[in-house]
């Protein structure tokens, strides 16, 4: 029985957690995919329903995607034929991928930006902790590098409350508006362009 029980909790939460799994979909309008830019979570999937032979679709390095270039990234996604394309979200960061034929001339390219779990998790080797802290128009931090990355603060329910993502050089102090966000406690999670995250409570006050 109390096998049974065990089994029978191990199966909810499996349930759970493929429930709150979401599907992504990407399509292409011209010389565009639409949408550019998708934001999703670790498990989610992305699917793309795209004409492959006229729109060969590669995933690239952070560098050759800025360049509007072709270079696939070792180990990363693609797809050259049929119309259907699925990738599965393992690990946070930005993934980026371009239209091997259209990137050069239209500039065809896009990114998903894969947030990680809710969990506390500060690195400050990757960025500085946000400050001030309470605060109340604006939070501040240093990014340790040079690059892209995503931000999503999330309520105490684990709720995206506002998302965001901004380029900067190394040591260049960066600036996120909060003045529209409810006062509250939060979690600001950062995403570099590797993967890295970093996860930091803040408390807003106005």
């Amino acid at each position: 029985m109390k096998k049974l029980y065990l089994f029978g909790v191990l199966l909810l939460a499996l349930q759970a957690a493929v429930s709150a799994q979401t599907s992504h979909i990407i399509t292409t309008s011209g010389f565009t995919f639409t949408p550019d830019s998708v934001r999703a979570n670790v498990g989610d999937t992305i699917i793309f329903n795209v004409n492959f032979s006229m729109h060969p679709l590669q995933e690239v390095s952070s560098t050759t995607w800025a360049a509007n270039q072709a270079t696939p990234l070792p180990g990363g996604f693609s797809a050259s034929s049929g119309t259907t394309f699925s990738v599965v979200m393992t690990q946070a960061g930005i993934r980026y991928y371009v239209c091997t034929m259209h990137v050069a001339s239209f500039g065809m390219k896009g990114r998903i930006f894969v947030n990680g779990s809710n969990e506390i998790e500060n690195i400050p080797a990757i960025v500085t902790l946000p400050y001030p802290n309470p605060a109340a128009q604006q939070i501040h931090l240093v990014p340790a590098s040079s690059g892209e990355f995503a931000y999503t603060i999330y309520d105490m329910l684990g709720q995206p409350v506002l998302q965001g993502s901004q380029y900067t050089t190394a040591q260049n102090m960066v600036s996120i508006d909060v003045s529209a966000i409810a006062e509250g406690n939060y979690i600001l999670s950062m995403t570099n362009a590797d993967g890295q995250v970093s996860k930091s409570k803040i408390d807003i006050r106005h």
